[in-house]
């Protein structure tokens, strides 16, 4: 008899959840997103770069407390300028020295660099694979050991090599890329005379 109103107690509470929790169709859920959606308050303000204050040099900043202009102010606001003005004038004569040579010049030192850790890797392998042939030739102990210890070092030379070689074309491509943003024409960093 206990087990029987257990099986019911169980079975009535599995029912009346089961009306109370069913599942919400496609419909009701975009209704109540878009009733959601009404209740949110849009943002108040959005903000542009109008709205945001000049910055201020501290220079330009006035010395007084008053709302009316100076002659100091006004000094001040002309240096400003004047200093901008200087600025880019400054940064103008730092491009242009960036001229055909200074970018050939620039390319061909990076590329004698590759070139000479590219020839030192080649060689440091080859080495590395006629050492490795000479361990297994019929020596003796000690000179398999001397052998072997030189093989180490030689490979440990091509794993040093070979990280700065990929350094150096990483070091290319980000001049390449320097380059590009600068709006040098591709000419220029070819190798070969300037015409």
């Amino acid at each position: 008899m206990k087990r029987h109103a257990i099986v019911v107690g169980l079975l009535f509470t599995a029912l009346s959840l089961s009306g109370s929790a069913r599942p919400q169709s496609l419909a009701d859920a975009a209704k109540q997103a878009e009733a959601d959606r009404k209740v949110e308050k849009p943002a108040s303000r959005v903000y542009g770069n109008k709205d945001l204050k000049p910055e201020r040099t501290p220079a330009a900043q006035p010395t007084s407390t008053t709302a009316s202009p100076t002659p100091e102010g006004a000094k001040a606001t002309t240096a400003v300028a004047e200093l901008s003005e200087t600025d880019r004038a400054a940064a103008y004569r730092v491009s242009a020295k960036k001229d055909e040579g200074y970018w050939k010049q620039r390319m061909q030192k990076l590329r004698a660099v590759l070139d000479a850790d590219g020839l030192q890797l080649a060689a440091m392998k080859a080495r590395v694979t006629k050492l490795t042939a000479d361990a297994d030739e019929p020596v003796g102990l000690s000179q398999r050991i001397a052998i072997r210890s030189e093989r180490e070092a030689a490979a440990t030379e091509v794993a040093r090599l070979t990280a700065a070689v990929a350094s150096d074309r990483l070091l290319i491509n980000t001049t390449e890329e320097e380059a590009r943003v600068a709006n040098v024409p591709p000419g220029w960093l070819r190798a070969g005379p300037s015409r």
